[in-house]
């Protein structure tokens, strides 16, 4: 199209759109479009179908609409949209404003201070493109760091995919999903059925209340757990650790849990017993382990019953080293 300001209607099918300089507004209608909207103030709409949809430079304006897209704002302070259906929308330069719409979305606000929102779904804030580390807490909502820098994120954004360096990132009282890639990542869930990832690097994972699924990725990781509470006794309430290794370097962090309960005593260690049962006295730590799946159980009272229990899939027989108790 020219360099001016135009209205362009696409058609029915798969239309493929340069709406080139100037001030244009966009339909794709139906179809799987093809939009680039070209520098200047656009206003552009997806319609129906799959589209691609890149604002290039300028302030833009953009609603992806029904069904899966991918939404870039590019250069400029944007307002973008996904809509229905499972979005991949990417903020670009500027301090963006994306909201991701129903369905599951990716969402990249990229540099400047974004304000991101999820809509309804599982929904991803993802800074995987960040030049250097980010902090998010998805409770306090203090964001900073690389991309993260004065970027808000809404209480419907569910999951944080962090950058390849080391990540402070904390869930809320929600279901959180936390991935760390690459880094020496801190992985806080707080309360919630959480999956924290951590990735490449020495991570530190701590699930928090909930039962939380625990994955330390390569390096030497720490599982840590700051109260009994942390993790139930029975298979719906207990904590999972999938993937620990002894060769990388993993351990399991009890020390700031009080073994015997007992404030008086001061902080006591846990004991370490093995496979045999427990003898009633309290602070002892034991494991079960049949099928690939271990079970480890500590018991806090001295009444010869778990008080709190981790699971360990993959095949690791727990052994004293692999604790910091």
């Amino acid at each position: 199209m020219s360099n001016g300001s135009d209205v362009i209607i696409g058609t029915p099918g798969d239309d493929t759109i340069d709406a080139g300089g100037g001030n244009d507004i966009v339909s794709g209608g139906a179809g799987n479009d093809t939009i680039d909207g070209g520098s200047g103030f656009d206003v552009i709409t997806g319609g129906a179908g799959d589209d691609i949809i890149d604002g290039s430079e300028g302030f833009d304006v953009i609603d992806g609409g029904d069904d899966n897209d991918w939404v870039r704002g590019g250069t400029g302070d944007d307002v973008l949209s996904g809509g229905a259906g499972r979005d991949k929308i990417a903020g670009g330069d500027g301090n963006d404003v994306i909201d991701g719409g129903s369905g599951n979305d990716l969402l990249r606000g990229g540099a400047g201070a974004d304000i991101l929102s999820g809509g309804a779904g599982i929904d991803v804030a993802s800074y995987a493109e960040s030049n250097a580390a980010v902090s998010i807490n998805l409770a306090t909502h203090v964001n900073h760091g690389g991309s993260a820098e004065g970027d808000v994120i809404s209480s419907d954004i569910e999951a944080i995919h962090g950058s390849r360096f080391g990540d402070t990132l904390t869930g809320d009282a929600g279901d959180n999903i936390l991935r760390g890639l690459g880094g020496d990542d801190t992985l806080t869930g707080d309360a919630g059925a959480d999956r924290l990832v951590g990735g490449g690097g020495a991570d530190r994972i701590e699930g928090g209340a909930g039962a939380d699924t625990l994955i330390g990725g390569s390096g030497a990781d720490s599982f840590v757990y700051a109260a009994a509470g942390d993790t139930g006794t029975d298979i719906a309430g207990r904590d999972v650790i999938v993937d620990f290794s002894t060769a990388d370097g993993d351990r399991i962090d009890l020390s700031r849990i009080d073994a015997d309960g007992n404030a008086g005593n001061g902080d006591t260690a846990f004991s370490f017993i093995g496979h045999a049962a427990f003898s009633g006295q309290a602070g002892e730590l034991r494991f079960d382990a049949a099928g690939g799946l271990a079970v480890i159980s500590a018991d806090i009272d001295g009444d010869g019953q778990a008080d709190f229990t981790i699971a360990l899939l993959g095949g690791h027989v727990p052994a004293a080293e692999d604790f910091l108790l």
